[in-house]
């Protein structure tokens, strides 16, 4: 800054390029210049938090919605599967077919369901290297096991693609290389799970038992949906991550494996029955397993046999169960031919019926 000193220079005080006679006044900006106070640091700091606090939840939403659109692509594609199966064949792909076991030349449980899509789902190969004669587990049909599926893997279902050395059980030399894979999805067997053999006694009743879509033995017709095929499940989610570790998640929800805990569901409990207390014990162990359900926030994917798929919501409504021993007070397990009744005067839950083909019920859209 320029100073007039009286018309004279003070020379000590001229600096070059100051006009004559004026003088230079110093202001140090950086001896002016000051930083932020402990008060205003912290200020800012909390704000930046409380926008990441805000952001966050955001981006997770985000994430989660992408996740869930993924998995109800994958439903699209299997119940799509099906259809054309249903096309080909004239039935739904069956839950199970027997096949020859290895300890003895007797029916034993075969391949799964979508071993039998996997034509419809661009896996021509792979369906070539299955040996459906042979039952599942056995080295025969090691290379399927083996093989993860992206499209049986719901992307909110952070353990399924995990896999887990299995020689021994495949009864395959140690060192064989056989990796069990899993699936986050299954068939609907119908209001319960029941274990249907041609060789076991009751099988004819057992089999009449089954009034979902994809079941042991099954050869369902789209025409035998007569409850409405956009009301109908099909397919649905089964959260294998929410199987305790201690119960040995390997031996579950095996995706090539046409057993009943495996590559299906059933409507025994609610949905996301896990989620509301259903007791995990070795009493209901098999119907635990295939309760349906998901890690999505809020319900479950499931596709119907329209090829439709939809977010169920956990508040659909269904029976009640008792949260100490599991037992569902609406169903009737009848001991000597292992097959299930509905209690007189029971009306089955929102969540039931539409697991179920042929029960002439009528569900309305809003009410899931």
């Amino acid at each position: 800054m320029f100073m007039r000193q009286g018309g004279f220079e003070t020379g000590t005080d001229r600096e070059a390029g100051a006009p004559p006679g004026w003088a230079v006044t110093k202001t140090d900006s950086a001896e002016n210049a000051r930083g932020f106070t402990l008060i205003e640091l912290l200020v800012v700091v909390a704000i930046v938090g409380l926008l990441v606090a805000l952001l966050l939840p955001a981006v997770q939403a985000a994430r989660e919605a992408a996740r869930r659109a993924q998995c109800t692509n994958n439903l699209k594609q299997l119940g799509l599967a099906a259809l054309n199966y249903e096309s080909a064949h004239a039935v739904l792909p069956s839950g199970m077919l027997p096949a020859l076991a290895d300890e003895a030349p007797v029916p034993t449980w075969g391949l799964s369901t979508f071993v039998r899509l996997l034509p419809f789902i661009d896996a021509g190969p792979l369906y070539d290297a299955a040996n459906f004669s042979r039952q599942a587990i056995t080295p025969a049909n090691g290379t399927v096991a083996s093989t993860g599926l992206a499209g049986l893997w719901c992307p909110s279902d952070p353990y399924v693609p995990e896999g887990h050395p299995d020689d021994f059980n495949y009864g395959a030399p140690a060192g064989t290389g056989i990796v069990q894979r899993h699936t986050s999805y299954g068939g609907c067997q119908g209001t319960w799970g029941v274990e249907a053999m041609p060789q076991t006694p009751h099988f004819a009743a057992r089999l009449a038992n089954l009034n979902g879509t994809v079941f042991c033995c099954s050869s369902v017709r789209l025409a035998d949906v007569t409850d409405g095929t956009a009301t109908t499940v099909l397919f649905a989610e089964a959260a294998y991550g929410r199987i305790p570790k201690s119960g040995e998640r390997s031996g579950a929800r095996r995706w090539n494996v046409g057993f009943i805990s495996d590559s299906m569901i059933n409507a025994y409990y609610p949905l996301n029955g896990a989620a509301k207390g259903v007791p995990y014990l070795d009493d209901n162990y098999l119907n635990w397993v295939s309760t349906a359900g998901s890690l999505h926030p809020g319900g479950a994917n499931v596709g119907f046999c329209d090829g439709s798929v939809r977010f169920v919501k956990d508040t659909v409504q269904s029976v009640p169960f008792d949260p100490a021993t599991g037992d569902v007070p609406a169903f009737r397990l009848d001991p000597v031919s292992g097959t299930y009744s509905i209690a007189p005067g029971t009306e089955l839950g929102v969540w039931q019926k539409l697991a179920t083909r042929g029960f002439n019920e009528i569900v309305s859209a809003d009410s899931f």
